[in-house]
């Protein structure tokens, strides 16, 4: 039972999530004039996401429900920017200071406190 209740308010939380991402992705591909990639979330133990150029997929951690709307945006931007810039380069933080001067501040807050993700 409480198994089960915790798996509700997951998926609960998934529904969520997707509803946030969606629109968010499609604004940010279309600034950064890319194709908007396949949108997965599901629990991660170590990144707040990730991205394939293979498959063209972003993966959300679910645990970025629970963090404030910036840090989702941020997180969003920065798998969009690795469609373009595989590495994390200048190129790529030089991006990431064009479309959102304040990510630094964002990733501070949102690293500040650990993921509680899946327990190991």
């Amino acid at each position: 039972p409480v198994e089960a209740c915790a798996r509700l308010i997951d998926a609960w939380y998934k529904e969520r999530m997707l509803e946030a991402l969606a629109p968010l992705v499609a604004q940010w591909a279309t600034r950064l004039r890319i194709p908007a990639p396949r949108l997965r979330v599901r629990k991660m133990k170590s990144r707040w996401g990730s991205c394939s150029l293979h498959t063209r997929t972003a993966t959300f951690n679910l645990e970025l429900v629970k963090r404030p709307p910036a840090c989702l945006d941020y997180i969003v931007l920065h798998e969009l920017v690795h469609l373009i810039v595989r590495p994390h380069n200048a190129r790529f933080y030089l991006m990431l200071d064009r479309h959102l001067p304040q990510w630094s501040d964002v990733r501070r807050e949102l690293n500040a406190q650990p993921i509680a993700g899946p327990s190991a």
